[in-house]
């Protein structure tokens, strides 16, 4: 009888431990995303390993797109990393599209599209160095991603959309 105890008690153990990694998963999906967020598309494409080490070279390049007819003034999310057998590396929150007049002015060239509207059925392309991407806490994540940034998958996860 104690061991079939033991057994249930591990069983039980287990699936309170997989019911709540699916609840921490799916918390981190925003709630209250407007409808809308069918309507947009974003990329993620990963520039080849040898510029990583390059200065004054993009290595992340994302493309938004705005398939719907209304203007989008706020896009943010999460760039998700995998590894190349699948597991998640980690993340790196992103702006995307933010309207915001005194970092457009801030901005150059191609940036300053970042900070302004993106009017329906416009695209959005820009991109990113690594030093930029990774800075401050992820930089332990660029180290652990650069040995096999060639076969790394990065995916968007958009966390919040507002449209005028």
């Amino acid at each position: 009888m104690n061991k079939r105890l033991k057994w249930v008690q591990i069983a039980v153990a287990g699936a309170i431990v997989m019911i709540s990694a699916c609840s921490c998963s799916s918390a981190q999906e925003p709630p209250g995303l407007p409808e809308y967020v069918k309507q947009v598309e974003v990329s993620v494409k990963l520039g080849p390993s040898a510029d990583l080490v390059k200065m004054d070279r993009d290595d992340v390049f994302f493309t938004v797109r705005n398939k719907g007819d209304k203007a989008i003034k706020e896009l943010t999310g999460d760039i998700v990393f995998y590894f190349p057998e699948g597991s998640e590396a980690g993340r790196v929150s992103w702006i995307f599209v933010q309207v915001n007049k005194a970092m457009e002015g801030i901005a150059k060239d191609e940036k300053k599209k970042k900070w302004r509207p993106l009017a329906p059925g416009a695209t959005l392309s820009l991109s990113s160095d690594k030093v930029i991407f990774f800075a401050g806490d992820d930089r332990p994540l660029q180290e652990k991603l650069a040995p096999v940034w060639d076969k790394v998958r990065a995916e968007v996860v958009i966390k919040k959309l507002v449209t005028q």
